[in-house]
């Protein structure tokens, strides 16, 4: 029996356990050893870990978002030292919390869910700080385990969201300690890609970021200012859509769920409600017993976790879906949203209007995202992963 080892740290409302758990716990219907491990909040447990890992001889040692990558005893790799591959699965930009995103080892593999971030952290690896020394590739598309289907009487629509108060990032970004030159640039930046014909991708801000500073990546002496610059400028944007949608979602019967909202101002006369809490396990029961779910991609086009989750309910994930993933799946065309207010509104009335068809589509949506992404497919990518690591091969 194979063993793999799945590590956590802390996040909001436990996001990260819970989601690895759900993944991961497919792999013991079929003859895999699961061990969850996390957070690790002393030295005492990592020794305890890699005690652990020396007997149990895993397969691999994987973590969501680099949590404990770049572990060291002595200067040395402890996952080297094992010769045991340790698979960091990300899901955002290098530009947050960079420190995540290095690799001391080429027992060390990143595997980025969005190819802009992908891209973006091969663009990096041209400097001292953030070289490449090991994989970095495509992180396959992960599937939660399916639910039954349920058709849930007068159900609304969710939208799974906690919001940062853009008013706290400029409060931020105007305190003293801010370099004049660096204000200038995240305010004129963010003008200019909020005010597009067309939502900021990641590539638009890292391009408008070099412009505004240099292009030279391979200079660590403006590398965190840039960094920096297009991890607050990304936050921000995030934040603005957030704020945009909200406002458009309130017009309908929709439950806007998350933490954060208590100071957005309401007029009076919404028709949605707002429940502040971020339970994640709670959150799973919302939308299975959702209408639909809304989501807005975090300036990435990916397979988002609440997607995902959707499709795992059998539920519609009204979303701005790339032609990409159109594509794959034609039937999101019925689901999918552009950057207007009035797409977003008129998508909506369709979908709450007409509510036994939008259950019929869910189901219709998850049966092509599993047939396209069957668990199989990502637990066989993880495994050529860790044997393309023992053999220090940076080609899967």
């Amino acid at each position: 029996m194979k063993t793999v080892i799945c590590i956590f740290g802390e996040s909001e409302a436990d996001a990260l356990e819970n989601m690895i758990r759900a993944f991961f716990q497919q792999l013991s219907q079929m003859d895999y050893n699961v061990v969850f491990v996390g957070p690790i909040n002393s030295d005492m447990q990592m020794l305890q870990l890699l005690s652990q890992i020396e007997k149990l001889h895993p397969e691999y040692v994987v973590s969501w978002s680099g949590t404990y990558g770049n572990t060291t005893i002595e200067h040395r790799c402890v996952w080297e030292n094992l010769k045991c591959p340790f698979i960091t699965v990300i899901a955002d930009s290098p530009a947050h919390k960079p420190s995540l995103h290095k690799q001391n080892s080429h027992f060390k593999a990143l595997l980025y869910s969005s190819n802009e971030h992908l891209d973006f952290r091969r663009q990096i690896s041209a400097s001292e700080q953030y070289p490449s020394n090991g994989l970095l590739a495509p992180a396959p598309v992960f599937c939660f385990p399916r639910k039954p289907i349920s058709r849930s009487i007068n159900a609304s629509p969710i939208f799974l969201k906690s919001r940062i108060d853009p008013r706290s990032i400029i409060d931020r970004w105007d305190d003293e300690k801010t370099p004049p030159e660096s204000k200038v640039i995240l305010f004129d930046l963010t003008s200019q890609l909020a005010n597009l014909n067309r939502p900021a991708t990641h590539s638009d801000i890292v391009k408008s970021v070099a412009k505004a500073v240099d292009n030279d990546w391979k200079n660590d002496e403006t590398l965190e200012l840039k960094l920096l610059l297009i991890s607050e400028i990304d936050l921000m944007l995030r934040a603005i859509r957030a704020d945009q949608v909200a406002a458009t979602l309130l017009k309908f019967p929709v439950k806007i769920i998350g933490k954060g909202w208590e100071n957005y101002k309401l007029n009076g006369d919404e028709k949605g409600t707002i429940i502040h809490e971020a339970d994640w396990l709670e959150s799973d029961h919302h939308i299975n017993e959702s209408l639909f779910t809304i989501n807005i991609s975090p300036n990435t086009p990916m397979w988002h976790d609440r997607m995902q989750r959707a499709f795992s309910c059998n539920k519609i994930c009204l979303s701005d879906y790339t032609n990409e993933q159109i594509d794959i799946i034609p039937e999101l065309q019925h689901c999918t949203f552009n950057s207007d207010a009035e797409s977003l509104e008129h998508v909506c009335n369709e979908l709450i209007h007409n509510q036994s068809n939008s259950s019929d589509l869910g189901a219709s949506i998850s049966d092509a995202f599993y047939e396209m992404y069957p668990t199989e497919s990502w637990i066989s990518q993880l495994s050529k992963t860790a044997q393309a690591i023992r053999h220090n091969d940076n080609i899967i």
